[in-house]
């Protein structure tokens, strides 16, 4: 690949663990080819260029191909300033995106996924409903400082990465989960999501790939 192509990330045609990338790279102005690979295409000729065998993955400029969704980001956060420098800053951002990451989506929500009993899915859902979700979204809402941001002052890759999961509960993907309740009965999440929803590189991304689906519109 040439040096004067752009970043490509490769992904399904859906959000999932790639969407905070798109959305960091968006947000900083990066110019990068967004592609979609069909799940049928996938199924018939992975592992494609996948290092692991899996999506999503990145192809540099140079040609180098990485995967692993959290390394992508962590390496996208720092291309475009969104991931600190400074060791300390970079901790406190990276212990963010590891409890959104790790315990919100997949330990808690994505844990339900593959529970196969109707019944013993419905009771968990009802569970991280009324009572672990709201706790675990407190404790983001107690590291808020006044700028609206989880951290520093600013937009970091942790933002896009609860604003992206917030997004996807809150769209009635996940039975038995109310995303819209969640965010609406805590004024600095709603706040937060507006906030994001109205930085100019996340507004145009959403008008141009999620329109109509994205920005939810909490208060209707």
């Amino acid at each position: 690949m040439s040096s004067t192509q752009p970043l490509k990330l490769t992904y399904f045609g859906i959000q999932g663990p790639a969407e905070a990338i798109r959305l960091a790279l968006a947000v900083s102005k990066t110019p990068f080819t967004d592609e979609l690979i069909p799940g049928t295409e996938w199924k018939a000729n992975k592992p494609m260029n996948s290092p692991w065998g899996q999506l999503p993955y990145l192809t540099l400029p140079s040609g180098e191909v990485y995967g692993q969704s959290d390394a992508i980001l962590r390496y996208v956060g720092r291309l475009t300033g969104l991931l600190p420098t400074d060791i300390i800053e970079e901790f406190k951002v990276n212990e963010l995106v590891g409890f959104i990451q790790q315990d919100l989506r997949d330990r808690k929500v994505g844990r339900s996924m593959s529970i196969k009993d109707p019944a013993e899915k419905a009771a968990y859902r009802a569970e991280l409903n009324d009572d672990v979700l709201p706790k675990m979204l407190d404790s983001l809402v107690e590291k808020m400082d006044e700028s609206g941001f989880l951290c520093l002052g600013h937009l970091t890759i942790a933002d896009l990465c609860l604003y992206t999961f917030l997004n996807w509960i809150s769209m009635g993907v996940v039975d038995g989960v109310d995303g819209k309740a969640l965010v609406l009965g805590r004024p600095k999440l709603l706040g937060f999501m507006e906030n994001l929803s109205g930085l100019e590189g996340v507004k145009e991304w959403n008008e141009e790939q999620r329109k109509g689906k994205i920005p939810i519109d909490f208060r209707a």
